[in-house]
């Protein structure tokens, strides 16, 4: 089964455009404060995302549509908006690079969920294959936003 559940709920990490890893303001954060306002992001959006799918998880009735619906609704734009919150901080001038280019890798992933979910639906979410997230979680593993990357 495809880790999409599981990515998106970890990554719950809206709009088509990701910033680049801090605006013009402020001095550049230090790698441990970059790390703990990034997964302080993503706790904040996960317990949102959690919030708004604790009834449709926990209803019998629920159908496996419902929940691609509800990824496509909810999930999706919650880690978009992840990355655009994450894309507002200003990292260590050492791992701008670095950052612009995982936000990119998750933008990328995002994008690739989000396709794979309207044209196919279910069959997507339910399909084996490769995970479109993995290249985010390794860059942001190695950025210690461990809260931002899904499960290995």
């Amino acid at each position: 089964m495809r880790r999409i559940a599981l990515c998106l709920f970890a990554l719950a990490v809206a709009g088509a455009g990701v910033g680049c890893g801090g605006g013009d303001s402020g001095p550049p954060l230090t790698a441990d404060e970059f790390a703990k306002q990034g997964n302080a992001i993503c706790k904040a959006n996960d317990a949102k995302l959690a919030d708004q799918g604790k009834n449709l998880l926990t209803d019998a009735n629920t159908t496996p549509d419902a929940i691609t619906k509800f990824y496509l609704d909810h999930a999706v734009p919650n880690a978009r908006d992840k990355l655009k919150q994450i894309g507002k901080l200003h990292p260590p001038t050492k791992d701008k690079d670095k950052v612009k280019k995982m936000l990119a890798a998750g933008k990328k992933g995002i994008d690739a969920v989000e396709s794979g979910l309207k044209k196919q639906g279910t069959a997507y979410r339910l399909a084996k294959g490769s995970d479109p997230l993995k290249d985010f979680n390794a860059q942001a593993k190695a950025l210690k936003l461990t809260d931002c990357a899904g499960p290995d």
